[in-house]
């Protein structure tokens, strides 16, 4: 099952530089030296396949294929990375994919939620786009399946923990201009006071976005949008059309 799995995360790059696929290719991938890598406060240890950490992230191919003490020693410490995250982040490793969690308890689902937005800070860290973007449609997926959405205080955590541009920040701005627009609203902007207070690019964010949709009775919900407009690809490239 891993050897498939890592078959596709192969071909991605072999369509773009034009090299054959082969099996040896692939299964060089599962084979070699492993790396311990230490997660979290706790120092949850793992031992991973080197050439499947370089192969899909560029933060462990430059950690480990350079002359870095990481490299040398091959070890990692990640001390401030959430240990569940990595945990996810190794079942795609290995796997290829994430399964949406099942319905359970509002509390379970957004617990839930939550670990795939910091599944979304990991996969930012190693430099992955494509577990990004898987990362934010679990997110946006089990946020409308369990009908709830970050708050104040998850917007002001989402905001200082992600970059100017963000496609999480758009979410959330979008998520909050949609909450203020409502005919059904029963709170006005004074409910985001503590995000626009703590980080002044949300509030230019949300007057932004208020301001390009004016004219419109209901804005669109954010989490039924199209998954492809809140992911990261290179110039000229976009989500496969469903088939």
């Amino acid at each position: 099952m891993a050897t498939q799995v890592l078959a596709q995360q192969v071909a991605e790059p072999a369509r773009k530089t034009g090299k054959p696929i082969t099996n040896s290719s692939i299964s060089k991938l599962l084979e070699g030296e492993t790396v311990k890598i230490e997660v979290s406060p706790s120092k949850r240890c793992w031992h991973l396949h080197k050439n499947a950490l370089c192969h899909n992230s560029l933060f462990f191919a430059a950690a480990l294929e350079g002359d870095f003490k990481e490299g040398l020693e091959k070890a990692i410490h990640l001390p401030e990375d959430n240990e569940y995250a990595f945990k996810l982040f190794v079942l795609w490793l290995y796997k290829g994919n994430i399964e949406e969690p099942a319905d359970t308890t509002k509390l379970e689902m957004w617990n839930h939620a939550w670990s795939f937005f910091e599944l979304y800070v990991l996969a930012d860290k190693l430099m992955i786009a494509e577990l990004k973007n898987l990362a934010i449609d679990l997110f946006r997926h089990t946020c409308l399946r369990s009908h709830q959405g970050p708050g104040a205080i998850h917007m002001k955590a989402i905001y200082q923990r992600t970059m100017r541009g963000s496609p999480f920040r758009r979410l959330v701005v979008q998520s909050a201009a949609r909450s203020f627009m409502s005919p059904d609203a029963t709170t006005g902007a004074s409910k985001w006071s503590t995000v626009m207070a703590a980080d002044p690019d949300f509030a230019v964010d949300f007057a932004d976005h208020i301001r390009e949709q004016m004219g419109r009775k209901v804005l669109p919900y954010a989490f039924k949008k199209n998954d492809c407009l809140f992911h990261e690809h290179l110039d000229g490239e976009a989500c496969a059309e469903p088939s």
